[in-house]
C-alpha cells in the first residue's frame, strides 16, 4: 500500500518475498518513506528509508535473513525496478 504525504512525500508498507534461482526463499513486512527526486538524466526516481521484519520461515541461502530486523535506503524506478541497500540491526 503506497499512502502519498504533502509535497510528493509517500509511506509505504506491506509484504515482500525474494526468491533466489534456486527457490531459497526469505519473507518480510516492511514500512518506508520516501520521496521523489530526480536523477542525473532528468528522470522522477522515488528515493526511500524504511525497516524490513524477517520471518522465521527463510530457507537455503536467504537463511541468514531469518528472524531479523534490517534498515534500508532504496531507489524505486519508473519502471518499477528497486535498488535496495540493506543493513542488520544488531
Amino acid at each position: 500500500m503506497i499512502i502519498p504525504r504533502d509535497n510528493g512525500v509517500i509511506n509505504a508498507k506491506g509484504r515482500v518475498t525474494i526468491m533466489t534461482s534456486n527457490g531459497d526463499k526469505a519473507s518480510a513486512t516492511f514500512q518506508e518513506i520516501g520521496h521523489p527526486v530526480v536523477d542525473a538524466d532528468n528522470v522522477i526516481i522515488i528515493a526511500a528509508s524504511g525497516a524490513a521484519f524477517f520471518d522465521a520461515n527463510a530457507t537455503g541461502k536467504l537463511a541468514f535473513l531469518g528472524n531479523t530486523v534490517d534498515t534500508y535506503k532504496d531507489v524505486i524506478y519508473k519502471d518499477g525496478t528497486d535498488k535496495v541497500v540493506a543493513w542488520e540491526l544488531r
